[in-house]
């Protein structure tokens, strides 16, 4: 159950993250897997400004 609630918790948090800055550009994730744990190394994401220079 607590596995469960994680990932929802997750999904949540991301999706008002993208909603909320809506210049978030996010690529492509690193996985670490082992025996215990399979879980995001890495997760690069850029920020872009608003204003065009």
């Amino acid at each position: 159950m607590g596995n469960m609630l994680a990932k929802a918790q997750l999904r949540t948090i991301f999706k008002e993250l993208l909603l909320g800055v809506p210049n978030l550009r996010v690529g492509e994730s690193n996985y670490l897997v082992s025996s215990f744990v399979h879980t995001v190394k890495r997760q690069p994401c850029t920020l872009r400004s608003s204003v065009p220079q």
